[in-house]
C-alpha cells in the first residue's frame, strides 16, 4: 500500500545469478537470490496479466518457516556419513554475463558462462581422520544438506580446499572443524 492504494511494481525480463544461503541453529535459515532484470515499471495500479487474471499463492498455513532444527536429525551428510554441524552456508554463482549492442537501453541477451558452486560447514573433529584424509588427498565427496522435511541441497564432488581446526590449549569448547569446498558435478 503507498498512500492507502495498493501498487505493483514489474520487474520484466528476470534472470537470476545464483543462490547463496547461510543455516545457522540460531540464526534459522536465510537464502539469497540476486537477479537483474530488462526493465522495471514505477509503482502502477494492478496491470492486466495477459496469460489471464491474476490468481495469487495463498498464504501458507501448515508449512512453519525454514530453521536451524527443521532438516530433522542428522541433516548434513557427507559421502552419506551423517555429520553434526553448528553452520552450513552455500553458493551457487551463475556468473551470469550481459550481451548489450549499441542501440541497447538494456542488455539484449542474459546467459549463465561460468558455473562456481561452494559450500561451507563445521563439524566436531572425530578421531577417525576420514576428513582430513579427504582434504589431504583432494578426494571429491557428495555433500548434502536437508534444511525441510524433503527439501536438501545436494552438492556433488565437492573438494575440499580449506580446512581449519583451531584449538586453544587453555579452552573448554569442543573442538571443531570448519571446511569449504567446490563441487565439481550438479547441484542436486
Amino acid at each position: 500500500l503507498i498512500e492507502g492504494v495498493e501498487k505493483y511494481k514489474i520487474f520484466t525480463g528476470v534472470k537470476f545469478g545464483g543462490c547463496s544461503g547461510e543455516i545457522t541453529r540460531d540464526g534459522g535459515c536465510t537464502f539469497t537470490l540476486p537477479f537483474e532484470c530488462k526493465a522495471v515499471t514505477g509503482w502502477v495500479a494492478e496491470p492486466v496479466w495477459t496469460a489471464g487474471p491474476a490468481n495469487y499463492a495463498a498464504n501458507p498455513t501448515a508449512t512453519n518457516p525454514f530453521t536451524g532444527i527443521s532438516g530433522g536429525a542428522d541433516p548434513l551428510t557427507i559421502a552419506t556419513v551423517p555429520y553434526d554441524s553448528t553452520s552450513f552456508s552455500f553458493n551457487v554463482d551463475l556468473g551470469m554475463m550481459n550481451y548489450t549492442p549499441l542501440g541497447q537501453s538494456t542488455f539484449k541477451f542474459r546467459k549463465s558462462m561460468q558455473r562456481n558452486m561452494t559450500c561451507e560447514f563445521n563439524t566436531l573433529v572425530k578421531a577417525d581422520n576420514v576428513i582430513i584424509g579427504d582434504v589431504t588427498g583432494y578426494t571429491p565427496r557428495d555433500v548434502e544438506y536437508t534444511f525441510f522435511t524433503n527439501k536438501k541441497l545436494k552438492f556433488t564432488g565437492v573438494q575440499f580446499e580449506s580446512y581449519v581446526q583451531n584449538k586453544d590449549a587453555n579452552s573448554t569448547d569442543f573442538w571443531i572443524e570448519e571446511l569449504s569446498g567446490q563441487a565439481s558435478g550438479d547441484l542436486v
